[in-house]
């Protein structure tokens, strides 16, 4: 019982350090679809804004050219952090699994330990019963 406790914390710990990087990976993902969301507004600005337009229009093709080089490498980021993702879930999941499997053994365990010492205090009761019973019996064919 005790190694099985021993084997639920290490498992409890790999579990946790698991789901920690998921989250930070989640963060990060996170923060590239800020930037993306954020790359494409002040593009959205840029174009926009006829009074820019005229002192800037020859810097506007450079621009938004390092826009959409910027948003692919973005992209590209954020694909390889979101299959990160999804290799953690599969083993956040499996590290679940395993930890379920033991804490089921240890509650299985439990409750046939319980079971069994209902079925010695039964014992033992049913034997002081039959002790009562029979010097009972005694005083009264005495």
């Amino acid at each position: 019982m005790r190694g099985l406790n021993t084997l639920i914390r290490l498992h409890k710990l790999k579990l946790t350090e698991k789901q920690r990087g998921l989250n930070e990976l989640q963060s990060v993902a996170q923060g590239f679809l800020a930037e993306i969301r954020s790359l494409e507004e002040v593009a959205q600005s840029e174009a926009a804004s006829p009074e820019a337009a005229l002192e800037t229009a020859h810097t506007l093709g450079s621009f938004v050219q390092a826009s959409i080089i910027r948003r692919s490498t973005l992209q590209d980021s954020l694909s390889g952090v979101e299959s990160q993702m999804t290799a953690i879930r599969d083993e956040v999941a499996t590290a679940f699994r395993e930890l379920k499997r033991y804490e089921l053994i240890v509650a299985k365990r439990a409750a046939q330990t319980a079971v069994t010492e209902r079925r010695r205090d039964r014992r033992a009761e049913d034997e002081i019963g039959m002790t009562i019973h029979r010097r009972k019996q005694g005083k009264i064919s005495n």
